[in-house]
């Protein structure tokens, strides 16, 4: 069995490099090819977020009326302003735990240079719970890696209450 690479005797009927525009070669491997097009689903006006009370303002209301949680990733520019936001999972009625590859693919998607996640308890109770907390620290990680911000994590409850893990030092 020979194993080397030899060229192939010249063939005149052949297209080289000095055939002025040789047809192209079909691909010997069909591959598939994927595009990717981000819908708005619908628009929302808002300003800078600079606070999390800004940004609970936007996650509340997106959150709202849920009867299990909700784990939603708000895409941020260079100037804070908002691009976007995705729903990353739905959950149970007691957790939802979104992977960093679902809330980073989105914020890839946008070129976000930041993002801010929020979910909601139906119970109402704003507390954030240990796994809150640990869910939060890995998406920081993750975002620093590849970066892109994680500037807050908001729990979302009844009425605009919310909790920010941010201004609670949780981050």
């Amino acid at each position: 069995v020979n194993n080397c690479w030899h060229r192939t005797p010249y063939d005149p009927l052949t297209p080289d490099l000095f055939t002025p525009n040789p047809e192209p070669a079909p691909p010997r491997l069909q591959v598939p090819v994927f595009g990717v097009r981000l819908v708005r689903e619908r628009s929302h006006e808002t300003a800078q977020i600079r606070t999390p009370a800004d940004a609970a303002r936007l996650c509340c209301e997106l959150l709202d009326g849920y009867d299990r949680e909700i784990f939603l990733a708000v895409a941020l520019s260079t100037a804070s302003r908002v691009i976007g936001a995705h729903v990353c999972h739905v959950g149970t009625v007691d957790a939802s735990v979104a992977s960093p590859r679902e809330v980073f693919r989105f914020a890839l998607l946008v070129n976000a240079r930041s993002v801010l996640v929020a979910h909601n308890h139906p119970s109402g109770n704003t507390e954030p719970s240990r796994a809150d907390v640990a869910v939060s620290k890995q998406l920081k990680a993750a975002g620093e890696a590849i970066g892109v911000t994680l500037v807050d994590s908001l729990v979302c409850g009844y009425d605009g209450c919310f909790s920010s893990l941010a201004e609670r030092g949780l981050l």
